[in-house]
């Protein structure tokens, strides 16, 4: 936990110091526009590259979204985003994140990940072999939505049920370099071997699997070597 605490706050402070310039070789606009070619509005201020960046500034830790589009609008100046000078509000960016499907943002993933792949992936290897581990955690999710409420049902015990609606996230990523190449989001209801053969799809013939011993069993192998 302490490590990634420190990670994360490197992270915020690379971020705020360099702004988006660091980021933009791996994540320039043209990725955007050709995991998502819908027709925006000229007078469109928060397109999709908008959306995006602004959702990693506040996972980064800057708060809340209000907090954070301030903050943040000055980075996309910088990272000349085509953007007005005055910030927008929060309202108007929930409107425009209602306008991307979760394909938008599933097609980044992998396209990002494909990428590195293409680039990277015979770096890092062992003994020809790219080791990738399967794990699961659980997530708080924000309180009070009910659609999240809903499909991530909040966990209870003896005193009642908890005041966060909880998720199970098993992901599947590349132990040296770091990558995630795959990961799905479950209720808690679902254990973490449904969300480890879901994973399987993103194996390939020269990858070696690791996993603690919550996930071995006759049938999980059988599906491996297939």
């Amino acid at each position: 936990m302490d490590d990634g605490s420190r990670s994360t706050g490197q992270s915020v402070q690379t971020f705020r110091e360099h702004g988006l310039a660091a980021l933009r070789q791996v994540l320039p606009s043209k990725l955007f526009a050709d995991v998502w070619p819908g027709v925006w509005r000229r007078s469109a201020v928060i397109v999709p590259e908008v959306v995006f960046w602004l959702m990693c500034c506040v996972a980064l830790g800057d708060g809340s979204m209000a907090g954070a589009v301030t903050a943040f609008w000055s980075t996309l100046k910088q990272a000349d985003v085509d953007v007005p000078l005055t910030p927008v509000c929060e309202e108007a960016f929930c409107t425009a994140r209602k306008l991307l499907p979760m394909k938008f943002f599933d097609g980044l993933f992998h396209e990002l990940v494909r990428r590195f792949d293409e680039t990277f992936g015979d770096r890092f290897r062992w003994r020809g072999f790219r080791l990738r581990g399967v794990d699961g955690t659980t997530l708080n999710l924000p309180a009070g939505a009910p659609a999240l409420t809903e499909a991530f049902p909040p966990p209870s015990n003896q005193k009642g049920a908890v005041k966060h609606p909880q998720a199970l996230m098993v992901g599947l990523v590349d132990l040296w370099s770091g990558i995630c190449s795959g990961f799905i989001t479950l209720p808690l209801k679902k254990a973490e071997q449904f969300g480890a053969w879901w994973l399987l799809r993103y194996l390939g013939p020269r990858d070696l699997l690791l996993g603690d011993r919550n996930f071995p069993n006759y049938a999980y192998m059988a599906q491996v070597l297939g």
